[in-house]
């Protein structure tokens, strides 16, 4: 579909073609940072998912958008990881990539115990944050 060519001309040449296993669905598996990343962090088979993943978000006004993560998440992380590949994108209303500028390294960061999703930073500003019940968030130019 649309949305799958606009994420494949993003990735890296060498995860296309993939097949893309959902691993958390808030429908399914409820409103938590922590869930998602237990789930991650074990796939049914047991074993530690160490793939890059996407996180996909739907908000309530019906945008679409969210992470490449190069690197496996971490569930505690009071600083900054991952690398330049990382990215966050928008798929509704419409598509765009925004890609790490190369000032600094500020790519993910993510605590389950209350922090939540950090991603992108200019050290003040996030181009993605999500609290750890999914449940806030906010989109800012970082």
């Amino acid at each position: 579909d649309q949305h799958s060519a606009a994420l494949k001309d993003a990735l890296p040449a060498a995860l296309w073609p993939a097949t893309l296993v959902p691993l958390y669905s808030s429908t399914q598996h409820g409103f938590s940072l922590t869930t998602m990343l237990t789930r991650v962090h074990r796939k049914a088979t047991r074993k530690v998912l160490e793939e890059p993943s996407l996180l996909l978000v739907r908000d309530d006004g019906g945008a679409v958008f969210g992470v490449f993560a190069s690197v496996l998440w971490r569930r505690v992380a009071s600083n900054f990881y991952g690398d330049e590949r990382c990215f966050v994108f928008q798929l509704q209303p419409q598509q765009r990539v925004y890609r790490a500028t190369g000032r600094n390294k500020n790519f993910l960061r993510s605590d389950e115990r209350g922090a939540g999703l950090e991603v992108g930073s200019d050290g003040l500003l996030f181009a993605l944050q999500l609290d750890s019940e999914f449940a806030e968030g906010r989109s800012q130019i970082s």
